[in-house]
């Protein structure tokens, strides 16, 4: 009997393998070990940026090791934020990264508008996580 139910089991299977579509749809290349290293050789160091949020659309912008920068509003940020960019990139010659610590009482539209500014500029960005853990 259950000898029988294999026979059955074996030829709706081999149906299924004969009807159905196993078919290359395309092929993916990837990237050599070339590419590799010379993609990380040209890549420059990132300066960290922090831009912590504060309840009243006010902005405090630090890199590691200077004094804070106050920027009230999102263009007076923008304009801080180039302008620390431009001096970073010609003295340095490298570029920087937004670190992002909203406040607990901070807008989630003011962190939005900051995340939407590096986007625009091309700024590597990441919203602190520990900042986040009060929510």
């Amino acid at each position: 009997m259950i000898i029988r139910l294999i026979d059955i089991v074996l030829i709706v299977l081999f149906g299924f393998i004969t009807i159905s579509d196993i078919d290359i749809k395309g092929a993916l290349s990837l990237p050599s070990k070339k590419v590799k290293a010379t993609q990380s050789s040209t890549k420059k160091p990132k300066v960290f940026v922090e831009v912590e949020i504060d309840e009243n659309d006010t902005f405090y912008i630090r890199r590691l090791g200077q004094e804070r920068v106050t920027a009230t509003g999102i263009r007076k940020l923008e304009i801080t934020l180039a302008t620390l960019r431009s001096r970073i990139q010609q003295t340095e010659g490298s570029d920087i990264a937004v670190i992002i610590k909203p406040r607990e009482m901070s807008p989630i539209q003011s962190t939005v508008d900051v995340l939407d500014l590096c986007s625009r500029h091309k700024i590597p960005k990441n919203i602190a996580r520990r900042s986040m853990a009060l929510f």
